[in-house]
């Protein structure tokens, strides 16, 4: 990782810190206030649990966005199930086949996500809209509130689904970090609200239900996240025949070495929030065997009709 790097992610490391000390005295001086652990909490008004840290306003209005453009790629995740992973390879794409400069901070943009004081109250969607093409929109959003070009096929998605156990077990730490739950809230307590769907960004068994329900719309491509892991040239040659770009050899074998998370990681360097373990199955030391039976009990009441719908555990 270079000098720069370390000065960068080290300055963004600082700042994270302190605005999630600076949150966590406002939860106890009683100025935020929690609810299913989520510091800020606020509801959609979907149904869908947010932090203060996400906008209602801009999540809500994101089902009526539909500035897009010929060129743009939505990939369709539910949180840690492999965003940035697979941003990843799409960007490592793109700069191989000459769309985007090499160097270039990936194009990419969060749909729904800015912090609420930043936005922009004239164009909500200025974060995405300024972005240079070919953008790759990324959202959480469950399927009925996507944006009708994107529920009806007109703009490429690309979908990519991870197993609950290991979502689970990732989204604790994750979001301990990020400063949206409450640092007193234990891991058993969050593992209770994944299981009754309380959690940021709405429940994942809900989530799965509604795009199995759609898997088969046009337009749109299926990934598994375990699968990425341990075949990642065959998954990046998937990719990159669905955005139309052909890759020589040369190409296809530079796209996946750059996209091992033991070299991601090593890049970014252990100060970036994102790259924890980047490992399927680490499950098995982190669930409790009682965690792991009521896990098993509630994939099958939730997903035993889905015939398709095959998960991958390690």
């Amino acid at each position: 990782m270079s000098l720069a790097n370390n000065i960068k992610f080290g300055v963004i490391l600082f700042f994270a810190n302190f605005f999630t000390l600076y949150r966590r005295l406002k939860v106890h001086l009683g100025l935020l206030s929690t609810k299913y652990g989520i510091i800020g909490y606020n509801d959609s008004g979907k149904g869908i649990p947010l932090s203060d840290l996400f906008s209602a306003e801009l999540h809500n209005a994101a089902s009526e966005y539909e500035i897009f453009r010929e060129d743009d790629v939505v990939l369709a995740t539910y949180a840690k199930s492999g965003t940035n992973f697979t941003e990843d390879i799409i960007a490592s794409i793109y700069t191989e086949v000459g769309l985007c400069p090499r160097g270039y901070d990936k194009p990419r943009c969060r749909l729904e996500f800015t912090v609420p004081k930043s936005a922009n109250k004239e164009n909500l969607f200025a974060h995405v809209d300024t972005i240079l093409s070919p953008r790759i929109i990324s959202t959480h959003l469950q399927w009925d509130h996507l944006p009708e070009k994107v529920r009806n096929g007109t703009v490429r998605t690309i979908h990519c689904l991870r197993n609950p156990k290991d979502v689970v077990c990732s989204g604790f730490p994750f979001f301990r970090k990020l400063g949206v739950i409450h640092p007193n809230l234990t891991w058993k307590e969050f593992f209770q609200h994944f299981l009754n769907e309380n959690i940021i960004h709405g429940g994942y068994f809900q989530y799965v239900r509604q795009w199995y329900a759609h898997r088969h719309q046009k337009n749109l491509l299926n990934l598994e996240y375990e699968d990425l892991k341990k075949n990642l040239r065959e998954n990046v040659v998937k990719i990159a025949e669905f955005l139309g770009q052909s890759l020589t050899e040369e190409q296809i074998e530079r796209v996946v070495a750059e996209n091992t998370f033991e070299n991601k990681k090593k890049a970014m360097g252990s100060l970036h929030i994102m790259y924890r373990k980047g490992k399927s199955g680490g499950w098995r030391s982190e669930l409790t065997v009682e965690q792991n039976e009521l896990m098993d009990e509630k994939i099958k009441s939730e997903f035993e009709d889905l015939e398709e719908l095959n998960l991958q555990y390690d």
